[in-house]
């Protein structure tokens, strides 16, 4: 990136530095590492195990940005996954050195997986991934004391998993967080020409609505015989959030939850309160930019027909809440997630799905930007007018042709790309307004 202040410089590169840093090399140098089945394993010449995936967090957005600049490490990463499957018998969801550690919610290797293979990071061992997936997802897995999908029979016969059962830090963000990796699992089936599979997990990913009460217009636990419990303080039944923080971690099916809450107006309304606190805590009703569930809330405005607020709000993160300084990441790094976040946020576009192998648009906080990608194709990004406090697009070409669309596939950049943006500090609010420039849900 050029352009930008010495102090922006500063932020960007030391989030691309912390962003580099996990997973972390297991092997040693004779290709030899520990596996999760306590037998020392070896590996092909040239290949290398990693280790530690902090998986609750990185889908949020690191894992697309490895597997975009660094196809190779980041399919062994993925291969890492594949063999640790194979040794223990089950996907790890937050895998330290050779151990099944049972941090955290959800089975989040599958979101992993699947957006590494659609950012471009498909040199392992698909099949065997896939298969790993789906086991996960149908039947109960253990390994030890390590169960893969706790309260996994509950979700399979409710289509969410019921307030109170045991071995979960909250149910209603662990069905938030299955329905995510079954969406997952659907994109990946599709890519590798299984649509059965595909059909399957896509309706599973909409099993949020079981849990969305339209009395209070939020995502809440409910009980095993279908009475939402009720809660004022939005705290019970969800892990480091509130009610009001995971009612929107629905990122591949915004339309739905839009027309849930009321229409784009409503939505827009209850944003707007939201992220009058950028970083208000895990207790609070407002956004936590310092924690995963949040991360992709400020790019939903894209799709209530305001991309404006999106291009402000990413703005307002990026220069208020990250600096170079000791105290300058708004929460845990969580293995290089929350600084990716940044990097994403200043490159003005962002891995939206988990899963699917898309980019939302905001706008770029530097006047050029090249990205070299792992293929050695090269994307690059100018923005005229660009600065901390000309967040607003004027216009946008991809490739040298007009748009006012608020995605792109990754296959566009995948083959080199030229984005240009024209900023201004006053807002466009005609630019990718129309229905036809909202991102898709599926």
């Amino acid at each position: 990136v050029s352009g930008g202040s010495s102090a922006q410089l500063s932020t960007f590169y030391t989030s691309l530095y912390h962003a580099l840093l996990f997973p972390s090399t297991f092997s040693d140098v004779n290709y030899q590492y520990m596996g999760y089945n306590g037998q020392v394993q070896t590996l092909w010449t040239g290949h290398t195990q990693y280790a530690n995936f902090s998986g609750w967090d990185i889908y949020h957005g690191l894992v697309p940005l490895l597997a975009m600049l660094y196809p190779n490490q980041t399919s062994d990463m993925m291969q890492s996954l594949v063999n640790d499957y194979q040794q223990s018998g089950c996907l790890p969801k937050w895998g330290l050195a050779n151990y099944q550690t049972d941090i955290e919610d959800g089975d989040s290797a599958d979101p992993i997986l699947a957006e590494a293979y659609a950012f471009g990071a498909r040199n392992f061992d698909t099949s065997t991934a896939l298969q790993a997936m789906i086991k996960g997802a149908t039947k109960v897995c253990t390994s030890g004391a390590y169960t893969e999908r706790q309260g996994l029979s509950q979700y399979l016969s409710l289509g969410y998993i019921p307030y109170g059962t045991a071995g979960l830090n909250g149910t209603a963000s662990a069905t938030l967080e299955y329905t995510t990796d079954d969406f997952a699992i659907a994109q990946f089936a599709a890519a590798l020409n299984d649509s059965a599979d595909a059909s399957t997990f896509a309706t599973r990913s909409h099993n949020w609505q079981k849990l969305y009460n339209t009395a209070v217009g939020y995502i809440e636990p409910r009980s095993s015989n279908g009475s939402f419990v009720a809660d004022t303080s939005g705290r019970v039944g969800f892990h480091d959030g509130t009610d009001a923080q995971y009612t929107w971690m629905v990122p591949y099916d915004l339309k739905d939850l839009f027309i849930a809450m009321g229409g784009d107006a409503t939505v827009v309304s209850r944003l707007n309160t939201y992220f009058s606190q950028l970083n208000a805590g895990k207790a609070s009703r407002y956004a936590y930019m310092g924690n995963e569930p949040s991360s992709a809330d400020p790019w939903e405005y894209d799709f209530a027909g305001q991309p404006w607020q999106t291009q402000a709000t990413v703005r307002q993160v990026v220069n208020q809440l990250y600096t170079a300084s000791a105290g300058g990441l708004p929460g845990n790094d969580d293995l290089g997630q929350i600084s990716s976040w940044e990097v994403w946020g200043a490159l003005g576009l962002f891995p939206e799905y988990p899963g699917a192998g898309d980019v939302v648009i905001g706008s770029p906080l530097f006047p050029s930007i090249t990205l070299t990608l792992g293929s050695g194709s090269t994307v690059t990004i100018t923005a005229s007018g660009a600065s901390s406090s000309a967040p607003y697009v004027q216009s946008m070409s991809v490739n040298g042709t007009a748009t006012s669309n608020l995605w792109l596939p990754f296959s566009t950049l995948a083959s080199g790309a030229s984005l240009a943006f024209t900023l201004g500090s006053s807002p466009n609010t005609s630019w990718g307004s129309n229905s036809a420039d909202t991102p898709p849900s599926f």
